[in-house]
């Protein structure tokens, strides 16, 4: 597992902490808060899904259609909710599910164990993401998510990414299609089912960072400045350590890896205090 350790800047004025390197000194007085708990970075090991090795065909899996979403309302909520862009710009909307994978799925024998897979569809979506609660893996169980044409896979998730919390928040993945598959080998007795709360609709799209920095930019005025223009350019070593930062599932934000005077390299990561969502779970920031 990794572990990052959160520093919130208190009284930083942006909602990018790519502009808190552009303004050298701002980094004297902001005010530090740190912050108590820890952030589970999802932490993957190199895997090929077993149906892809056993060339399974996707399209026995059952597919579950999620229901029809009104984007229209649900911008207009966000905006009522967020008027005064108090909270992390939405890129997404939490879908509630209560699917698992004893009553839902396929399950398919195969010579060294047993493969379940579900296939999740959202009309619309730019991306997909799913939150599992209940969360254990026993050794030797491998989870991979992954869209229906495979190009974009995650995985394999194993035993290594259980938590006290017992949850997991995959990865947002392209396209309307999330494909859930988990591998149980023959050696490994009573896995406990994987359970689903809720899946993430992606609306605006979150791979799509560009546009949505432009929309931020359009409301923070000067207090932006790309570290692709000129007068970013002493500040190109620090700007690679700027990561995007997926905020209870369905908001996003920015921050950046930091060292501190001992050079011990251990994990903090530098945020803003807005990126904070009031009771979020933080098993589901990535």
């Amino acid at each position: 597992m990794i572990w990052f350790r959160y520093i919130c800047a208190k009284y930083y004025c942006c909602s990018s902490l790519v502009a808190l390197f552009m303004k050298r000194s701002l980094i004297f007085f902001v005010c530090f808060i740190a912050w108590t708990q820890t952030m589970l970075g999802q932490l993957t090991s190199y895997g090929i899904p077993k149906s892809r090795l056993l060339n399974l065909s996707a399209s026995q899996i059952p597919q579950i259609n999620l229901p029809f979403l009104d984007i229209s309302m649900i911008k207009e909520e966000e905006n009522r909710i967020n008027s005064q862009n108090t909270l992390p710009p939405k890129f997404g909307t939490k879908i509630p599910v209560g699917f698992n994978s004893k009553e839902h799925g396929l399950w398919t024998n195969v010579p060294d164990g047993k493969i379940w897979r579900l296939r999740i569809h959202s009309e619309g979506a730019f991306s997909l993401s799913a939150h599992l609660t209940k969360f254990n893996l026993k050794s030797g169980v491998e989870l991979f998510f992954y869209d229906i044409t495979q190009n974009y896979l995650i995985g394999a998730i194993t035993e290594k990414n259980n938590n006290a919390g017992q949850s997991l928040h995959s990865i947002p993945l392209q396209g309307e299609d999330l494909i859930l598959e988990m591998f149980v080998p023959t050696r490994v007795q009573n896995q406990e089912p994987l359970f689903l709360d809720y899946i993430v609709h992606d609306y605006v799209g979150i791979f799509n960072i560009v546009e949505m920095y432009k929309d931020i930019q359009s409301r923070g005025g000067d207090c932006f400045i790309d570290v692709s223009c000129p007068l970013g350019t002493p500040y190109s070593e620090a700007a690679k350590s700027v990561g995007l930062l997926v905020v209870d599932g369905e908001r996003w934000c920015t921050g950046a890896m930091v060292n501190n005077t001992t050079n011990d390299h251990t994990l903090y990561f530098l945020t803003a205090n807005h990126c904070f969502v009031e009771n979020s779970n933080l098993s589901s920031w990535m």
